[in-house]
């Protein structure tokens, strides 16, 4: 089971495009430089409203969503993605991230907003494992069909 896990996380990020809204620089950082380590395609936002900007524009197999953000909170931009009636966001998973260790994920979880959460800190195997199962299925569902 040991040699599973870690044949799991050499796994690549490769053609798996992820949106992050982060507005805390140290941790938009940390989570970039490994996104890119990982080969990880990526956009940056610094707000709630930026992060529904790119979502209109681009399609992601992931989101990363602080939740306390300037301009609009991840529960208010999130929401709104879901709303989108343009892109292909609205199913896209959305992962909250937090410092909160008391956050309530089982009422957003209910009400459709996220589809799990990261406790930051977080370790960089735990982020990129989380990462791997949340986007191969997505990866997978979003890749064009060849006749």
């Amino acid at each position: 089971m040991e040699k599973t896990t870690e044949n799991h996380l050499q796994e690549d990020l490769s053609g798996i495009n992820i949106l992050i809204a982060e507005d805390n620089e140290i941790n938009a950082k940390i989570i970039t430089r490994l996104l890119g380590q990982w080969n990880a395609s990526y956009d940056l936002a610094i707000n709630g409203q930026i992060a529904v900007d790119y979502a209109k524009k681009t399609d992601y197999h992931l989101i990363l969503m602080d939740i306390q953000m300037p301009k609009k909170n991840g529960f208010e931009a999130s929401n709104e993605i879901r709303d989108l009636s343009i892109g292909s966001n609205y199913d896209t998973p959305i992962l909250a991230l937090t410092a909160q260790p008391d956050f309530s994920f089982d009422s957003s979880y209910k009400e459709g907003v996220f589809n799990g959460y990261i406790l930051k800190p977080f370790h960089p195997n735990n982020l990129k494992s989380i990462l791997l199962s949340h986007t191969k299925n997505n990866y997978l569902a979003k890749q064009p069909i060849n006749n």
